[in-house]
């Protein structure tokens, strides 16, 4: 193990050992409450470019296995935890996490005061930063990781072609889903549902979305600033209205934009799997899980949209939907939302 450096914008620097890949990465500093599924975690498009700090002190004690992936590929830049595990324990484990890494040349250090860098996030917002196994001049590296550009993501990754999900379906309901950085969890909840799941590019006209002729048209989670997304908001604006219409992280999002609503930069985000949503209908509580860092202003939703679920920790909006059309979005995964 080679000694690393994590370098914050803020000039904070915090020295440790390398696992994974070797080098340097950049992208903003986040933090991520799950105890375990570092490996969905590092193949979630929405994750793309991100350096997710673990909050629960040990990683990597079960290894990598083929049923764990989110995605076909590895996005996360880096990884920072406080004790990197380098024995595994878990018969469906093919390697360890660092060999992992570095097949997808991703960097980690370890041997960091993780508590203490999530409380300075939490206290101070999501900060820039960078991982390096080099030696480096801080002040040039600082001015680096200040240029770099963390809100036009999404060309990383979304498909470059239309592509069927499960094209052995018989299923004459159509879901077509505009990739934004989709990962398989909800292609895989679409087809649990009884979907035939195509996948499309963002680029791809809105015109041929609608002669495929779907049952209903699902603009995924994904990364990046949406706000800068003028043209997936104009796509969304053709389609509401026309096909029933879904959305969820940066997809429901975008949804909110398209019917007027307005989006901010949370201050550090939503990112694990044990975040309360109250349903206000129902007036019931789910834990859920949740990637994403932007949200809609929630006395920006029109009078002709409602909210229709809430995060009980910071009273920010979960889920809305439309009065007048089928549109509906969500900041969580849906996997009990019932659709028909």
């Amino acid at each position: 193990m080679k000694e690393a450096m994590l370098v914050l914008e803020n000039g904070q620097v915090f020295k440790g050992l390398s696992f994974g890949a070797e080098g340097e990465c950049f992208g903003e500093v986040i933090f991520n409450t799950n105890m375990m599924g570092y490996q969905e975690l590092i193949t979630e498009p929405a994750y793309c470019d991100n350096i997710v700090v673990m909050a629960y002190p040990l990683i990597g004690n079960y290894g990598v296995n083929k049923i764990d992936m989110n995605s076909a590929g590895a996005y996360l830049s880096g990884l920072v935890v406080e004790e990197y595990s380098k024995i595994v324990s878990n018969w469906l484990a093919y390697d360890n996490l660092s060999n992992f890494m570095k097949r997808h040349k991703i960097i980690g250090i370890e041997g960091i005061d993780t508590r203490y860098l999530v409380r300075l996030i939490r206290n101070s917002g999501t900060l820039k930063g960078a991982i390096t196994t080099k030696k480096q001049d801080i002040k040039s590296l600082i001015k680096r990781i200040k240029d770099k550009d963390v809100d036009s993501l999404i060309d990383k990754v979304s498909c470059k072609k239309t592509y069927s999900w499960n094209e052995r379906s018989e299923s004459e309901r159509l879901a077509v889903v505009v990739d934004l950085g989709t990962n398989f969890t909800l292609l895989n909840w679409l087809a649990d549902n009884k979907f035939r799941v195509k996948v499309v590019p963002y680029k791809i006209d809105y015109k041929k979305i609608l002669a495929m002729k779907p049952e209903i048209v699902v603009f995924s989670n994904g990364c990046g600033n949406p706000t800068r997304y003028k043209s997936i908001i104009n796509m969304a604006e053709e389609i509401i209205g026309k096909k029933p219409i879904f959305g969820f992280g940066l997809g429901g999002i975008i949804l909110g934009i398209a019917l007027g609503a307005r989006a901010y930069k949370m201050k550090y985000g939503h990112h694990g799997s044990n975040y309360p949503v109250r349903d206000i209908k129902k007036g019931t509580t789910s834990l859920t899980a949740q990637d994403h860092i932007y949200c809609l202003k929630d006395n920006s939703i029109t009078k002709d949209n409602e909210i229709i679920s809430i995060n009980m920790n910071d009273d920010t909006v979960e889920g809305f939907q439309s009065k007048r059309y089928k549109v509906l979005g969500l900041n969580y995964l849906p996997e009990t939302l019932p659709i028909g």
